[in-house]
């Protein structure tokens, strides 16, 4: 118990009270044990120096004592005796006996102050008596004793050892105390270091320590500071690491907790440790109801479920990896819901499974929505199947419609060209307007049915502008013309000769806005302005500009302008006819094609429609002329010659003006251009047919179907060019002597007069409707029942017989395609044409596919058919001038706000 008592003493002092103690206690031991042993070595000197002392006082008092014996003077003896005595104070007793009768003793020294007698009875110091037998001449006279006291002996050595043990104790004290002075200097380094180790456990972890103290203490110091550095950045790390961590994990908190999907993580033994909002939000469980808890807690009503998902537990947890299936449970409200719970097997950094995370995703939807499509799809195939069969119903309507649509037109063209009584004529004039508005109808009801069905397709290849406006304004410009009104083109000189974009549609477009322009006007004029212009976003197009002097619309008639089946009111539908789907159409064809169109306009004063187009220019552009022109113009008024010649000078083309009764020589020029009507002069006739004798290149411009009477000389040579008067006309006039097309400056005129022509069609009306126009345009007509019959032919008398083919595509025992693919295949030089009752624009493509060269839409129209067959089969001689052709393609529009500038022939 003391020991255990003195060690918890021991332990709670102070090291600097510990080594006090320690060093005093060794410098105690270390004293004692000096002392001792000197003390030891001390008594031995005594005892010996007792010895010496008491012979040598024998030796000297003996004889001293025997004289005085002799005499019997026992005083000196006494006196003798005692300053010995005195001279020795530890001798106790010297005594004198004469024979044991008489003794002198003397006792003279006090006894000495005995030491403590545990140490008397350490050292053990004997008593010492000495005595010698005192003698006269060999007679004794006695005997000399002396005695030592011992306790003398004994107080040397007790008073030489307490002076030994002070002085060593007041050295160990000094010594001690320098040695308490070093520690205490080097202690309090130690003490610094214990603070600083204190103050840097309570976190503040920049305390450092100055050196000081002995070489030992500084590197302790150094050490301490190294220690502490590193601990401040391993604990900055730590801290770094701790922060980013718990970024990390609030992150994935959050992000938990931000997942629409139910999630869930357990430990090994199955028990929920966390769950999403979203799971409690799905089942109705607050987290803290089950968390701890297992997953047969979730389901108390079923059983088999959660046996379900503890045997799927286990088998991850067993595996690892990620685990998939779908089951059926109930929600928050009891409804049963199929879902697919994907898990996964967590582990440690060991590769221990420590448990599993599970996400819960809701399929109940997605099956409805799968169910709902497969649904639609099976909708989409009826609809597809109805579209179909709704586009079939269309195209053999149109078929149906438009081959006894090609009989009636076709013959009322015939009648209308053929018969000389104006009642008769008038008669067939009728019909024929007649018969090509219900073809209006009937095309504009298969177009808005294509675009509605959503098979509209935008085409983007090259093609030449100006071919699309020719087609657009050949259509228009003779009616225009018929109803007295002015009609002006104005092409601008930066207009790409060839862009890319969709032809077919760019003519629809402008022979709709062009129709309608004319169909609403009585008076004035209809002007079209082609110029570039970039869209709204930059881009580089066409801006086509149609201005009419019309009826002009209000406010309320242009808000519903673009809606299908809509005209300004009913008195337009009766007065001007139409389906009212023509601008729909064409607003929707515009738009299709990345287009805008504009309109502006005033009831009583007119129109104006802006369709702006990206119609990019194409790369293969025709070369421009290196070397300037010069064009002599004749017959022509002052307004028209002006803009001729402002608008032929930007192509490189001077003009020389001829006076209509010139008599003398014509300077040379590359073309000479003839106003159709001063031809009525016959100074006029008479130059222009001496030029042609001269074998000067001719152009004359007429009106559309101007019925002039002309010498043969003229018909035969002359370039004829329709107006409105175009500058690309002018220049492709410029670049050859005749290139006929179109409408017949003289009726009755030839324009297939020697043209071989081998014809398929299987109608017998049809047959006569194309041997009739055939016939007064010239050709020579071989007909054939169908395509093998066709085929026969071409077999029997070979392909140099016939410079074209016609062939019908729906026909018995061999096609149209059928045919075409035959003939390309044996003759490819010669030209075939398609003739199909079907409008829409895939047939163009499936004739041109199988090997035809053009396709002519039924009803035919006498000029479209003449301009495709010119274009295809080489001039013969005995063929008469015609009118340059046109082409055509599609369009769209931006809005301006500035009215179309002045009409100049370009």
């Amino acid at each position: 118990m003391l020991p255990t008592r003195l060690a918890d003493i021991w332990a709670d002092r102070g090291l600097l009270l510990r080594v006090a103690i320690g060093q005093g206690l060794l410098l105690l031991i270390i004293a004692v044990l000096m002392s001792g042993l000197l003390a030891y070595q001390k008594r031995s000197e005594l005892l010996e120096d007792q010895q010496n002392r008491a012979r040598l006082m024998l030796l000297v008092l003996t004889p001293l004592v025997a004289e005085q014996a002799l005499i019997g003077d026992y005083a000196s003896i006494k006196q003798l005796l005692e300053r010995q005595a005195a001279v020795y104070p530890d001798i106790a007793r010297m005594r004198w006996q004469r024979n044991g009768q008489q003794a002198v003793t003397v006792r003279v020294n006090p006894p000495m102050q005995a030491p403590p007698a545990w140490f008397r009875q350490a050292v053990a110091i004997p008593g010492l008596e000495r005595s010698t037998p005192v003698s006269v001449g060999g007679a004794e006279y006695g005997n000399l004793q002396i005695s030592f006291d011992s306790t003398f002996i004994a107080h040397e050595l007790w008073q030489e050892l307490t002076v030994g043990v002070a002085q060593i104790f007041v050295s160990a004290v000094l010594l001690l105390a320098a040695m308490m002075l070093m520690l205490r200097a080097n202690l309090r380094v130690l003490r610094d270091i214990a603070g600083a180790v204190d103050r840097f456990r309570q976190g503040e972890y920049t305390v450092r320590i100055r050196p000081a103290g002995a070489r030992e203490m500084r590197q302790a110091v150094a050490i301490f500071n190294n220690m502490a550095e590193r601990i401040q950045q391993l604990l900055a790390d730590v801290s770094d690491s701790r922060r980013k961590l718990h970024e990390q994990l609030h992150f994935i908190e959050e992000l938990i907790e931000a997942l629409p999907l139910p999630m869930f993580y357990k430990d090994r033994q199955g028990l929920y440790l966390g769950v999403n909002e979203a799971w409690e939000a799905f089942f109705g469980v607050p987290r803290q109801d089950i968390l701890g808890r297992k997953v047969r807690e979730l389901y108390p009503q079923e059983p088999d479920i959660a046996a379900i998902h503890e045997a799927k537990d286990a088998e991850l947890l067993a595996s690892r990896g990620v685990q998939s299936y779908e089951i059926d449970i109930k929600d928050s409200v009891g409804d049963a819901r199929r879902v697919m719970y994907t898990k996964t097997a967590l582990t440690n950094a060991e590769g221990q499974v420590t448990g599993l995370l599970g996400i819960i995703t809701d399929l109940t939807e997605l099956n409805m929505a799968e169910q709902r499509a497969r649904q639609a799809l099976v909708d989409k195939s009826a609809a597809e199947k109805a579209s179909q069969s709704k586009s079939m119903f269309l195209a053999n309507m149109s078929h149906e419609i438009r081959t006894p649509l090609n009989a009636v037109l076709g013959l009322a063209q015939v009648g209308v060209r053929g018969t000389r009584g104006r009642k008769a004529q008038d008669t067939f004039s009728r019909i024929l307007e007649a018969g090509q508005l219900l073809l209006s109808v009937v095309n504009d009801i298969l177009d808005y049915s294509k675009i509605e069905a959503g098979k509209l397709v935008v085409d983007q290849t090259p093609f030449a502008i100006g071919e699309a406006i020719d087609r657009a304004v050949g259509i228009n410009a003779p009616r225009a013309f018929a109803k007295g009104l002015e009609f002006h083109l104005c092409e601008a000189a930066d207009v790409p000769q060839r862009v890319v974009g969709d032809e077919m549609h760019l003519s629809q477009i402008l022979v709709n806005l062009l129709g309608n322009a004319v169909k609403f006007t009585d008076r004035g004029h209809v002007a079209m302005t082609v110029a570039t212009a970039q869209g709204p976003s930059g881009q580089a197009g066409v801006l086509f500009s149609i201005e009419d002097t019309g009826i002009g619309m209000s406010e309320e008639q242009m808000a519903t302008l673009f809606l299908p089946f809509e005209q300004a009111d009913g008195s337009t539908t009766r007065r001007f006819g139409g389906t009212g789907l023509g601008l729909s159409i064409s607003h929707r064809l515009i738009l299709a094609m990345g287009g805008e169109i504009g309109v502006e306009s005033q009831l009583g004063q007119g129109t104006l429609f802006t369709v702006w187009l990206p119609l990019a220019a194409s790369p293969d552009q025709s070369a421009q002329p290196e070397a300037r022109l010069c064009f002599g113009l004749l017959g022509f008024g002052t307004e028209e010659t002006d803009s001729l010649v402002v608008a032929l000078a930007p192509k490189g083309v001077d003009t020389l003006q001829l006076a209509t009764g010139h008599a003398g020589a014509i300077p040379a020029t590359d073309l000479i251009v003839v106003a159709g009507e001063a031809l009525a002069q016959p100074t006029v006739e008479s130059l222009v047919t001496r030029l042609l004798q001269e074998g000067r290149r001719l152009a004359v411009v007429a009106m559309p179907g101007a019925g002039y009477q002309l010498p043969d000389a003229i018909q035969e040579h002359a370039i004829f060019i329709e107006r409105p008067l175009r500058v690309r006309h002018l220049l492709e006039a410029s670049r050859q002597s005749v290139r006929p097309v179109a409408e017949p400056l003289a009726k009755g005129g030839r324009r297939l007069a020697g043209l071989r022509v081998l014809a398929a069609e299987d109608n017998e009306v049809n047959q006569i409707v194309l041997e009739e126009i055939l016939s007064q345009e010239g050709a020579v007509l071989t007909l054939a029942g169908n395509g093998r019959e066709a085929l026969e032919k071409l077999q029997q008398y070979g392909a140099a017989a016939f410079d074209i083919l016609l062939t019908d595509v729906q026909m018995p025992e061999m096609d149209g395609y059928g045919l075409a693919r035959a003939v390309s295949g044996l003759f490819p030089a010669l030209p075939i044409i398609g003739l199909t009752a079907h409008a829409m624009a895939e047939e163009r493509g499936r004739c041109l596919a199988a090997g035809m060269r053009e396709h002519v839409a039924k009803p035919i129209d006498i000029e479209v058919l003449v301009a495709a067959i010119l274009q295809h089969t080489a001039v013969r001689p005995d063929a008469w001038g015609g009118l340059l052709p046109g082409a055509g393609g599609p369009a769209v529009a931006m809005k301006v706000s500035e009215p179309s500038p002045p009409a100049v022939p370009t």
